[in-house]
This record gives structure tokens, sequence and C-alpha cells, in this order.
């Protein structure tokens, strides 16, 4: 975010890098992405933003407009800590959903489990 708020292209070079607020900002527009297998190519993956001037659109997705990430960002206004909250309380349950789920793919495993056991047991096989 630094990057972002001294008016730098930020280059992210990850393959799960989740960007903050990413459902509002097109950091895809604003922001260079790519695979840490890139990293050998770097200077030359660089050197071809600049020279198609894709450099120029992504700095002024970064400053200018409503949607302008320096805007978004900018921790000192009030809507940067609306949206922030907003993404933390969206993740939370999120979280919460996925651990709710796996919670009852884990007691129907152990019901099937004793299920098993008991006919087993019944049988006389155990």
């Amino acid at each position: 975010l630094d990057a972002i708020m001294h008016g730098c292209v930020p280059v992210i070079i990850s393959e799960d890098f989740e960007p903050p607020l990413h459902w509002w900002l097109s950091w895809r527009d604003m922001a260079v992405f790519l695979p840490t297998s890139s990293i050998p190519d770097l200077v030359g993956i660089l050197s071809t933003e600049v020279a198609n001037g894709m450099w120029k659109r992504r700095h002024e997705l970064l400053l200018i407009g409503a949607r302008a990430a320096t805007k978004v960002l900018d921790w000192r206004r009030i809507d940067f800590w609306a949206l922030y909250f907003y993404e933390v309380t969206e993740k939370m349950k999120l979280s919460r959903t996925f651990a709710a789920e796996a919670s009852v793919q884990q007691y129907a495993a152990r019901a099937v489990a004793r299920n098993r056991t008991t006919a087993m047991e019944t049988r006389g096989v155990l």
C-alpha cells in the first residue's frame, strides 16, 4: 500500500495474493501481477510495460477518478474504514461458513465410522 500511496505502480509477485478491497478496486488493471516463475524475466516484462504505455494507464488508475486507489486506500478517510471493516466482516462470515461445513463433514465421517463399527460388532466381525 505504501507504493500506491506514493504514486508507484505496484508489482506483485505471487501465485495466491489477494489484494485488499479486491472487490472494489480493479487491481488487475492498476498493478502488475506476476507468478514467481517470472522473476528471471522481470526486467524484460517491466520494460515491455513501459514501452507499450501500460504503466501510464495503470498510473492513471491509481491517481485519477472516484475509485482511484490513492483515495480508496487512504486510511485517514472514513470511507476507507467502512470498506475495510465490510471486507473483514465478509471474510469472517466466509471463514465461519467453511469451519461449519468442515465440522459437519467431520461429524458425518465419525457417524459413518461408528455405524460401520456397530454393524461389524453386531455381525460378530469385531
